[in-house]
């Protein structure tokens, strides 16, 4: 029997909910409908519900920043932190 192809969708392609973002800025829900609402912060309407992209929250808050935050709530800060401590190569 055919299985169906699981489909993986890149950190770029990913989606949060307006909670979610409240939670990865450190704010609250009504903070992030503000944002929303003064057009500072991007979304797109999908069916009945609100949600913010990547590229969203690379534009509010900057490439560096939006990837960190995603990568801190996605429970790979572990990897990043090791990524920091590496020595320079050129001593």
């Amino acid at each position: 029997m055919n299985r169906p192809t699981p489909i993986v969708a890149s950190p770029e392609q990913r989606a949060f909910s307006p909670d979610e973002v409240a939670t990865m800025l450190g704010i609250g829900r009504r903070s992030v409908f503000s944002l929303l609402k003064d057009g500072e912060l991007g979304s797109k309407k999908i069916g009945g519900s609100r949600r913010i992209f990547l590229s969203d929250l690379e534009d509010y808050l900057g490439e560096e920043r939006a990837h960190s935050l995603v990568r801190e709530i996605n429970g790979d800060e572990e990897e990043s932190a090791n990524d920091e401590d590496e020595e320079d190569p050129k001593g």
